[in-house]
């Protein structure tokens, strides 16, 4: 019996599934594909992970958070399923695609340094994500740019919940996260909370402006030891943007976590006011498609020592299925009155065993007077602004965010984002 046999949404083999198409990105434990639906041609990422019983605990722990989320939320990556191949002893994790990868690579393919508009609406649409998150008791304990995903429709969505954790569950002995972002609470085992995820924040806010995290240029021991004795409080280029930012960003860096901002007090800042609709990510998007497209250097070509693992991979999808098709087409012809039955009962298991876990979004609605509104079946059930929020319950456990969508009519200027006009 397999490890993973109780998580598995079936017992189909994802290279029956799914068509592999190209190397999109390298992790520690795990390498990500963009791919194809063989039944329905939608394009996924997938996760394909290895050494599954050695990383049991981190694959089984995202996997077990997507689930607890149930695509509910608009800012969190989908999730569609988990499949098992048992030809290389690898776990496949379907996962909403993204065209335009993460945002720090976006904003560098198209060389362009965000304003503070568009840097308001995709830090807003992070607080979405996170408030979310935190609704739930669940700390990121991992964010950073290249862990914010950047949609076609024009939203930032919040990936990699490996190492992510329920608070009731934290073990301040251990250091966990990415050393650059990581809080100066965490790096030194001090007791912490969610507002760790705001402090990487900070740093996230810091590295779309500055092209880079603080002391980047060391490596991760030593970095880590200098954001203990000398913590990153504001913007190295503070000067160069207005007031409302340079506190937004400070807030986010205070080194005593108890006196950061919660995440409904960072969505009432007066920064974030200067935020634009998911209408303008979108137009800032589509304004720059051709300089996305023309300067398109795949992570497959960047990654040269993958190549010949995906190569292998990929030509033994195409041998797999090409010997699947021979096999079925003998049983065809010999068996013809029993596929007949066969076919019946593989039309049931289909149905049944969808690769895509289908859900029904429910719906919050963001409206320009910052009140949200919780839609279910398009029923309201709540609706709450973030004040009174804050006044309701400061641990968020009695709130259900599910997904933000914003009504505003507000038609957007976007021709001074757009750097190459």
């Amino acid at each position: 019996m397999n490890l993973f046999d109780n998580y598995l949404t079936s017992k189909t083999s994802p290279l029956d599934l799914f068509q592999l198409i190209e190397l999109i990105g390298i992790g520690s434990t795990c390498k990500v594909y963009k791919a194809i639906s063989r039944k329905t041609n939608k394009i996924y990422s997938i996760k394909i992970c290895n050494e599954i019983e050695k990383n049991f605990e981190t694959i089984i722990n995202e996997i077990t958070l997507f689930r607890l989320f149930k695509n509910k939320n608009s800012y969190i990556v989908k999730f569609y399923g988990i499949y098992y191949l048992n030809e290389d002893n690898t776990i496949w994790i379907i996962l909403e695609y993204f065209e335009y990868g993460n945002i720090i690579s976006y904003l560098n393919k198209i060389n362009y340094k965000p304003n503070e508009e568009l840097l308001a609406t995709i830090i807003q649409n992070v607080l979405f994500g996170l408030l979310f998150l935190h609704s739930q008791n669940i700390i990121h304990r991992d964010i950073k740019s290249q862990n914010l995903l950047l949609s076609s429709e024009g939203r930032i969505k919040i990936s990699d919940f490996g190492i992510s954790i329920n608070k009731n569950n934290i073990d301040s002995n251990i250091i966990v996260g990415s050393p650059y972002w990581m809080s100066p609470e965490v790096i030194i085992r001090d007791e912490y909370n969610e507002k760790t995820d705001i402090y990487s924040l900070g740093i996230t806010i810091y590295e779309l402006v500055e092209g880079f995290p603080p002391y980047s240029e060391f490596k991760p021991a030593i970095a880590m030891k200098k954001i203990i004795q000398n913590p990153i409080k504001s913007l190295k280029k503070g000067n160069n943007y207005s007031n409302e930012f340079n506190d937004f960003v400070k807030l986010c860096l205070k080194v005593d976590f108890n006196e950061r901002p919660n995440i409904c007090q960072l969505l009432d800042h007066k920064f974030i006011k200067k935020s634009g609709s998911v209408k303008l990510l979108k137009s800032f998007i589509e304004d720059n498609n051709y300089y996305f497209y023309n300067n398109n250097n795949s992570i497959s070509e960047n990654n040269k020592s993958c190549d010949n693992e995906y190569m292998e991979l990929n030509n033994y999808n195409n041998n797999y299925n090409y010997n699947n098709n021979n096999n079925n087409n003998n049983n065809e012809n010999n068996n013809n009155n029993n596929n007949n039955d066969n076919n019946k009962n593989n039309d049931n298991e289909n149905n049944n065993n969808n690769e895509e876990e289908e859900i029904n979004d429910s719906v919050i609605i963001h409206d320009n007077d910052n009140t949200i509104i919780i839609n279910e079946n398009n029923s309201k059930k709540q609706i709450l602004n973030y004040k009174e929020i804050l006044k309701y319950d400061s641990n968020y456990s009695n709130l259900e965010f599910v997904d933000y969508e914003s009504t505003s009519n507000i038609s957007y200027n976007t021709d001074n984002l757009n750097p190459h006009k």
